[in-house]
């Protein structure tokens, strides 16, 4: 699918700027602890190391000199998780000086990976392959999943109780109205063996593979700071899905060219 395109300046202007607001974060600790937030600092903290990894990422594929089906699955990979991620600190109002560039941040991911959705959807359909349903049966899984943890929550805070919600209950209202259902479109149009559907699904899986860590190490750096975790049993339940996610990538890519 040689019409797949990104844009060259823009990645590389989310890749560094990705780069510089996490590794700030990340070695100057009272950049966060200065501000009043909801979110902690070594929440926060554990975010931004994967972030840094990502951002370093994307700015090696990007200059990467010949690009590949591959290549571009990861870069939208990468794009859905910093457009999740940054979303997350707009709508969890993290507020530090750096709030505007998670704007930026935000934004040119979220429409790159819209310009990329036109140039794939151009493609010819395909016959799924059986490696592919697999593919799409587990992202529905996740799906289910992290959809009945999440929903479960906000019903419980919102429907049976009055305003308990907090700036980092962010995550459940990405993950119920953007992600997920994102998430199933890929996977069904996988299925029906369309060509945005084929891509998209490698890019949730290249997310999902992203921010598990993410979760993990935000929770462990919690424990260290407090002696408590703050859900040991969906820290076990992100390993799980993070090391599945690998294998179905790997399964992924094995059968991109069938």
């Amino acid at each position: 699918m040689n019409q797949i395109r990104p844009n060259k300046p823009v990645m590389l202007t989310i890749s560094l700027l990705v780069i510089i607001v996490s590794a700030v974060g990340l070695f100057a600790p009272a950049f966060y602890a200065a501000r009043d937030n909801a979110m902690t600092t070594y929440e926060i903290n554990g975010q931004d190391a994967i972030s840094l990894a990502c951002g370093l990422l994307l700015l090696a594929v990007t200059l990467r000199p010949k690009r590949s089906y591959l290549t571009n699955v990861v870069t939208a990979g990468l794009l859905v998780y910093t457009a999740y991620i940054y979303a997350y600190f707009l709508f969890g109002l993290l507020v530090t000086p750096f709030f505007p560039v998670y704007l930026v941040i935000t934004g040119l991911s979220f429409y790159s990976l819209l310009s990329l959705l036109t140039s794939v959807a151009a493609g010819v359909d395909v016959t799924p392959t059986t490696a592919q349903k697999w593919v799409s049966g587990y992202l529905i899984f996740i799906v289910v999943l992290v959809g009945i943890i999440d929903s479960t929550d906000i019903i419980s805070n919102t429907v049976f109780s009055k305003g308990a919600m907090t700036p980092q209950d962010a995550f459940y209202y990405l993950d119920l109205a953007f992600l997920f259902p994102g998430m199933v479109i890929a996977a069904v149009l996988n299925l029906r063996g369309k060509q945005a559907g084929r891509f998209f699904s490698g890019a949730f899986l290249v997310k999902t593979i992203a921010l598990m860590p993410a979760l993990i190490l935000s929770d462990v750096l919690h424990y260290i700071n407090t002696g408590a975790f703050v859900d040991l049993s969906f820290d076990v339940i992100a390993a799980v899905v993070m090391c599945s996610a690998i294998f179905f990538f790997r399964l992924y890519n094995r059968n991109l060219y069938v």
